[in-house]
C-alpha cells in the first residue's frame, strides 16, 4: 500500500512536538517488534521500527537529513548503519541508502519534526525535498511533516503534494483565544493539576484571565508562566506558600518570562508595535486572530534562493578573472621572449608582428603604447 502524507502546523508554543509524541506512544506503545524467522514471510529475522522520529536539519540540506534519518534509525534499533555510511557523500546513493533501510525495517511513518521557514520553504532543496518523501510513500512510508506554517508555504501551491498530504489531514494550531472551549474545558483545567503550592487566593475569573492574556493563548508559553508565577510565591518562604495577583505581575516581569511576555503580547494585541513582532510568528497571528487562515503566495524569489544566486555568481566571476589573469600572464611570458625562445613554442613571425600591433595594448601586457598628443 502507498504511504500517506500529514502536514501538522503551528507557531511555537502551540504544542505540536508533545502532541505527536503523545499521539505516537498511544498508537504504538512499542516502537520496535522484534519478529523471529518466518517462513511464510520469508525472512530468517525482522526487527520492525513502526516509526521513526527526526528533527529536521537546522541548516536546510538533503545530506545532513538522511544521515540524521540513519543515526534515529540506529539509535531505535541498535544497527551501526550511520558508522557504515557517514563518509558518504554521493547524494543519490545516500538516498538509495536511506529509502532502502526504511523499507528493510518496515517504518510505517516518518515524522519530520521542526520544520523552520528559513531551513526548509525558503532552502534551494525545497523540492528535492518534496520529492524525497513523495518517495517514500510510494515506498509505502507515511511522511508527516510538522513546524512553523511559514515553512509550508510553498507546498500549497502544488497540488500532487496537497493530494497526497490531506489524506492525513493539514492541520493547523492557532493560539487560544476567550472563546475557545478547548482551552477551559480540557488544558488549562489539567494544567493547573501540576500544583506546588498550598493556597490560590485569586479570583477564579480574574486568574483565567490572567493566564490567557500573558501567555497569549500558546500552551507552552502557559505552562512557563505557571511555573514562574509558584516560584514567585514559594520564594516567599513561610509555612505555606500562596499565590495572589501581585505574583502574576512579579512573574511577567521577571528574567525567565520577559521574551514570552513579548511574544504573548505579538500575539494577542491586535495593535501590536512593530518592536514587538518576530519574524517567526505567521502574519495570521500578528495582528489579532481571524476564523479563517489565508495563506499568501510566497515571494517569487525568496531572500536565501537570492543569497544562493549571488554566491554563484561571486563564484563564477571570481574563475573568470583567475582565467583572465592566467591569460594575461602567458601574454606578457610570450611578449618577453625574444624571436629564437619565441620559435621554439611554435610562435612565427606573423604572430609576433600581430601582437605588436595591438591597438590599445591589453592593460598590464609590456610593449609600446599609443602616445598621447596634447597636454591634461
Amino acid at each position: 500500500m502507498d504511504g500517506a502524507g500529514m502536514l501538522l502546523s503551528g507557531m511555537t508554543g502551540t504544542g505540536k512536538s508533545a502532541l505527536l509524541k503523545r499521539i505516537l506512544a498511544l498508537i504504538a506503545p512499542e516502537q520496535v517488534l522484534d519478529f523471529g524467522s518466518s517462513k511464510a514471510c520469508g525472512w530468517f529475522r525482522l526487527k520492525q521500527c513502526v516509526y521513526l522520529y527526526v528533527d529536521h536539519p537546522s541548516n536546510g540540506t538533503r545530506g545532513a537529513l538522511l544521515k540524521r534519518i540513519l543515526l534515529q534509525l540506529d539509535a531505535s534499533v541498535g544497527t551501526d548503519y550511520f558508522e557504515q555510511h557517514k563518509r558518504t557523500t554521493n547524494l543519490d546513493a545516500l538516498l538509495v541508502v536511506a529509502c532502502k533501510l526504511l523499507v528493510l525495517h518496515r517504518v510505517a511513518m516518518l515524522v519530520i519534526d521542526e520544520k523552520q521557514q528559513r531551513s526548509f520553504n525558503d532552502s534551494p532543496w525545497a523540492l528535492e525535498f518534496v520529492l524525497f518523501y513523495l518517495t517514500l510513500m510510494n515506498l509505502g512510508v507515511s511522511v508527516v511533516l510538522a513546524g512553523n506554517p511559514l515553512a509550508f508555504d510553498h507546498l500549497r501551491l502544488l497540488s500532487q503534494v496537497m493530494r497526497r498530504f490531506s489524506t492525513g489531514g493539514i492541520h493547523e494550531l492557532s493560539p487560544a483565544t476567550g472563546s475557545d472551549r478547548w482551552w477551559t474545558r480540557d488544558f488549562s483545567i489539567n494544567a493547573r493539576k501540576a500544583n506546588l503550592v498550598e493556597h490560590w487566593e485569586i479570583d477564579e475569573i480574574v486568574r483565567s484571565e490572567l493566564e490567557l492574556r500573558h501567555s497569549g493563548g500558546l500552551p507552552g508559553l502557559y505552562m512557563a508562566l505557571h511555573k514562574e508565577v509558584m516560584r514567585q510565591a514559594l520564594r516567599r518562604g513561610g509555612n505555606a506558600a500562596t499565590v495572589s495577583e501581585k505574583d502574576f505581575s512579579a512573574a511577567i516581569a521577571s528574567p525567565r518570562y520577559v521574551e514570552a511576555k513579548r511574544i504573548a503580547l505579538s500575539i494577542a494585541e491586535t495593535q501590536a508595535r512593530n518592536d514587538m513582532d518576530y519574524e517567526d510568528i505567521p502574519p495570521l497571528h500578528k495582528k489579532g486572530l481571524v476564523s479563517e487562515p489565508k495563506h499568501e503566495k510566497p515571494q517569487v524569489v525568496s531572500e536565501v534562493a537570492m543569497a544562493y544566486v549571488t554566491r554563484l555568481l561571486t563564484k563564477y566571476k571570481a574563475a573568470q578573472t583567475r582565467a583572465l589573469n592566467r591569460d594575461l600572464e602567458r601574454l606578457k611570458l610570450l611578449n618577453s621572449l625574444g624571436p629564437e625562445d619565441a620559435r621554439m613554442f611554435g610562435i612565427g613571425d606573423e604572430l609576433l608582428a600581430s601582437m605588436e600591433k595591438i591597438k590599445p595594448p591589453i592593460e598590464g601586457l609590456p610593449g609600446k603604447r599609443p602616445s598621447r598628443k596634447g597636454k591634461g
